[in-house]
């Protein structure tokens, strides 16, 4: 049992003894008020503290009234769907399945369904086993109709029931608040637990009105000044510190530690969502940490472009730095004097460095949702599974080192996480779509089109040897000339070439069922890439109007391998991070690419 007098900042727990123990509670900034700012920011912890502990309390006493035990979350938030018999995992046996659905079906109920209801079920799965988008027939849709006449009848029943307790939890409350409350507030509170037992969507989906948020603070604000202890029936987790940084974890008694208790709260009613009508795109940048773009779904055109400039890959770098010299240290002292290092001003910097860091993405992440709630927009990332977070490339070149050691330094989840949250306490809706192809298309070209473009096939691998049209676009824009093949292998080709100094190098043409590479031969750079597709055994070679890796240069289109720009044949030159964005923007816009809500789960029928 874990009591608190808010009055006199003490919590009062009772965990095996009847009379307890008291810990003070803290409920103000530590930090003085003084600074720059005259202690702005110590001013606003101390708002932000105010307001969680009455919204704390807000939430405790709405979980006294309303809450529910996971049976009466089961029952009350439970619905009877016809979809259930899809639900079959690969390769899962047909009777096992059916044994399973049937379980579920009396487990809602509560009791058994009949040989006749089973026999149609069991039929319909048959069907679905067969073919999944099989419709449903009507005597199995008039089985559906039937049992969930069934368990509509026992949730009604114990929502009956739990209103009959209502009256029990306001007299409580009437006993412990006095009367600063009114008459007519405690009736309200009753009228509002008798709609939300009756709501004809089920009773977890019912919002609470304005009044009864108002009437619930009122009551929270009363318990706050009250001298008496309020036990919030909420069990907190217990976290601890370490008190003594010098020492190993492993190694602290119970009294070098600072344990603190933890209680968490929700919202009283589910995030409802502003009706967003744009769409703004975030992609992680390569030298810059982020770029943004916002589509204007009226005007049909991009009103927000905008690059983040990135100072956490020179802070990450410079940490570590400093923990490679604690290491060396470390091993140093320990090898001639076996001793831990202390305290000294490189372990300083280390925790200066680190919440720099966090600041700074709590502050780009605020910087987004309000500019997406000023702009109306929605927001769009690519997802976290998979692509979107994989390093460019395996091959070990030395700008694809350099390529992954920047990334590494940017905690794209971590950001993205940030953005939800505070998106979320806004209303503003946030969105996910998978990363294939965002950054192989001109975001100009997918407006126009309302959909990803195809590349065009330009010729065939077994074609390269026989067609010079086919070498001249494969090496058009790279300033090489005078093309030769020197020698065939398997997957590999040995070629000469020229460039602008007039010098001859030697390339290697590499493929695979992929993609095809030129590679220059001394430093391993990138000369040209092709995406491959295999057409009947043969692999047909790739070309998009869009290219990462090609920009203008003295007005000839190039292939520099610079990935930071790109360059469509039909709209030109534009950064391609911002391009990137602008096609995660669309994706929502046009429904490309599975867009679904942040952190669902996507369906995969297996």
């Amino acid at each position: 049992m874990y009591e608190i007098n808010f009055l006199k900042k003490k919590i009062k727990i009772n965990p095996f003894i009847p009379k307890g123990f008291y810990l003070d509670l803290v409920m103000e900034p530590e930090q003085k008020q003084i600074g720059k700012n005259n202690g702005k920011s110590v001013i606003k912890s101390r708002e932000y503290l105010n307001n969680s502990i009455k919204s704390l309390l807000i939430f405790a006493i709405h979980s006294q009234f309303f809450g529910l035990n996971n049976s009466d979350k089961y029952l009350l938030g439970g619905k009877i769907t016809p979809q259930l018999i899809k639900y079959y995992k690969k390769n899962q046996d047909i009777e096992n399945f059916k044994k399973e659905v049937i379980e579920r079906f009396e487990r809602k109920l509560k009791q058994e369904i009949s040989e006749k209801q089973k026999k149609i079920i069991f039929s319909q799965i048959n069907l679905q086993y067969s073919q999944r988008d099989t419709p449903f027939n009507k005597e199995y849709l008039n089985v559906i109709s039937e049992i969930s006449e069934v368990f509509n009848q026992r949730k009604d029943a114990r929502a009956e029931y739990l209103l009959s307790l209502f009256d029990g939890k306001i007299k409580l409350f009437k006993k412990y608040v006095g009367e600063k409350i009114s008459p007519l507030d405690w009736d309200f509170l009753f009228e509002e637990a008798k709609k939300a037992y009756i709501y004809e969507k089920g009773f977890t989906e019912y919002i609470y009105s304005a009044r009864y948020a108002e009437i619930l603070e009122k009551i929270a604000e009363n318990i706050l000044i009250k001298d008496s202890y309020f036990d919030l029936k909420k069990y907190p987790i217990l976290l601890r510190k370490s008190a003594d940084k010098t020492k190993k974890i492993g190694n602290l008694k119970p009294n070098e530690w600072k344990y603190y208790i933890q209680f968490g709260y929700e919202p009283i009613n589910a995030i409802s969502f502003l009706d967003t009508r744009n769409f703004l795109g975030i992609d992680r940048g390569l030298t810059h940490l982020l770029a943004y773009s916002i589509f204007d779904k009226g005007e049909r055109k991009f009103i927000v472009n905008q690059l983040e400039p990135n100072p956490i890959k020179g802070w990450k770098w410079k940490l570590r730095k400093v923990k490679r010299s604690l290491q060396h240290l470390e091993r140093k002292w320990k090898a001639k004097e076996n001793v831990k290092l202390p305290e000294n001003q490189m372990k300083k910097k280390l925790r200066s460095i680190e919440p720099k860091v966090e600041v700074y993405y709590h502050n780009i992440s605020r910087k987004i949702v309000n500019l997406a709630k000023e702009h109306n927009a929605s927001i769009i990332v690519e997802s976290l599974e998979g692509g979107a977070l994989k390093q460019h490339g395996r091959k070990k070149n030395a700008r694809n080192r350099t390529l992954n050691y920047s990334l590494s330094l940017f905690d794209y989840g971590k950001i993205a996480s940030l953005i939800k949250y505070k998106a979320n306490l806004e209303g503003v809706p946030m969105y996910e779509v998978l990363p294939a192809y965002t950054s192989q298309q001109c975001a100009m070209c997918v407006l126009e089109k309302g959909n990803f473009v195809e590349p065009e096939i330009i010729g065939y691998v077994d074609e390269i040897g026989s067609r010079e049209d086919l070498l001249f676009l494969l090496f058009e824009g790279s300033g090489l000339s005078f093309i030769k093949i020197l020698k065939e292998n398997k997957n590999k080709m040995s070629l000469s070439a020229r460039d602008v100094k007039g010098q001859n190098i030697n390339l290697n043409l590499k493929y695979n069922f992929k993609e095809l590479v030129i590679l220059n031969e001394q430093d391993e750079n990138v000369v040209a890439e092709f995406p491959i597709k295999d057409i009947d055994g043969k692999f047909a070679i790739l070309d998009s109007v869009y290219k990462r890796g090609k920009e203008k240069v003295n007005g000839i289109q190039k292939y520099t391998g610079n990935k930071k720009t790109g360059y469509c044949s039909k709209h030109g030159q534009i950064d391609a991070d911002l391009n990137a964005s602008r096609v995660i923007a669309l994706c929502k816009y046009f429904k490309i690419n599975d867009p679904i809500l942040f952190g669902e789960k996507r369906k995969s029928f297996k």
